[in-house]
């Protein structure tokens, strides 16, 4: 696809940028590694971009949960140790695999659960101001 700048709006914290949003849903990081951001530096070079400000605390959840997201998507391995670990229950307890011979321990498992809940249950705090991140498994 094509994109134009009209695509493209770019949120900001206080005046600095936040994340981008294009008009497909997607979210881009302020990242220069990331190759949409590559994308959308070089498509609204010199041109005008819609801005949006986030100040208040509806728009300020919105910037929070799109960088849950990102944090969600950066730990897709994370999960994939999770769903291991589920699949190794359903073999011990059909005796084709020991418990000892798990790759995932319970433990691992439910500290991987916890920040799962913990980052999708991020908005609890009722306050965008001082909610804190949970820590990565």
């Amino acid at each position: 696809m094509i994109w134009q700048p009209s695509d493209y709006t770019l949120y900001t914290v206080n005046g600095s940028a936040s994340y981008v949003l294009r008009s497909d849903g997607a979210s881009i990081p302020i990242d220069g590694s990331n190759a949409d951001y590559t994308v959308y530096l070089q498509v609204t070079a010199g041109q005008t971009v819609a801005t949006v400000e986030l100040n208040n605390a509806s728009s300020k959840w919105t910037n929070i949960l799109s960088q849950r997201d990102q944090k969600f998507m950066s730990q897709l391995h994370v999960l994939g140790e999770l769903v291991l670990y589920l699949a190794e229950t359903q073999a011990v307890q059909a005796g084709k695999i020991t418990d000892g011979q798990r790759s995932v321990t319970a433990a691992r498992a439910l500290s991987i659960a916890m920040y799962m809940r913990q980052l999708y249950q991020i908005t609890a705090s009722g306050n965008p101001d001082t909610f804190t991140w949970p820590a990565a498994p």
